[in-house]
């Protein structure tokens, strides 16, 4: 029996990366670890997903979200990407 072919067609790869600043080649585990002492984002250390998690997953394929942004958050320090 072929494992299902999996599609996930909305996920934030781009606001993890850029706005959380995670390395998403890392496994999970450890990009957890290395958030743990972390304090500047309440999810920190509970990370959400990364490229091996999803290889291990068996995703097939990814539509990464990306946002777009004219003014500053103040909850961000990274400005309009």
């Amino acid at each position: 029996m072929n494992p299902p072919f999996i599609f996930d067609v909305h996920l934030d790869l781009a606001l993890n990366a850029i706005e959380w600043n995670r390395d998403l080649r890392l496994p999970l585990d450890e990009l957890r670890r290395s958030e743990a002492h972390l304090r500047d984002k309440a999810g920190r250390g509970r990370g959400t997903v990364t490229l091996p998690e999803m290889r291990r997953a068996r995703v097939g394929l990814c539509v990464a979200t990306q946002l777009a942004r004219l003014v500053q958050d103040p909850y961000s320090r990274v400005f309009g990407w």
